[in-house]
């Protein structure tokens, strides 16, 4: 299947690989189905999580893990929201804000999205972890602004 993206042009997508947002993403309630799209390569972050709905809808995505080495997921809201239990395999990303200076990119811990991979049903849930909304991606430069 071929897409229109914000940032790719058209680009070539498996239809199989598809995440289904019943609910949208809060503020973007009408996108219901999204594609993780990896420029630099399989599991090499950032990724694109790219509307298949509107080419105007995109959003850069960190793995959390590779921000913070021991980011713990609510396995019961999990349980809850998506049917994940302990065999389930996930997809975990976190939202990205990237200023103008890459460097002082952070993303939202508190709020990650996370796909159900058996059904590729996916939701940004709201962690009841004490999370960061604005952790950074990369440690501050010694130094100063």
């Amino acid at each position: 299947m071929v897409i229109e993206t914000r940032d790719f042009g058209q680009v070539e997508i498996d239809d199989s690989k598809i995440m289904n947002f019943p609910d949208g993403i809060p503020g973007f309630e009408t996108d219901h189905h999204f594609t993780l799209l990896a420029p630099l390569g399989d599991g090499i972050y950032p990724c694109w999580l790219q509307s298949v709905d509107n080419p105007g809808t995109c959003f850069i995505v960190y793995n959390p893990f590779d921000v913070v080495a021991d980011y713990f997921l609510d396995e019961e809201q999990l349980l809850e929201e998506l049917d994940v239990f302990e065999d389930t395999a996930v997809a975990v990303f976190v939202l990205s804000i990237i200023p103008e200076k890459y460097l002082d990119t952070t993303v939202n811990l508190r709020c990650p999205v996370v796909c159900n991979l058996n059904t590729l049903i996916a939701k940004q849930v709201i962690m009841s972890a004490d999370y960061q909304v604005r952790a950074r991606v990369f440690p501050e430069e010694s130094g100063g602004a």
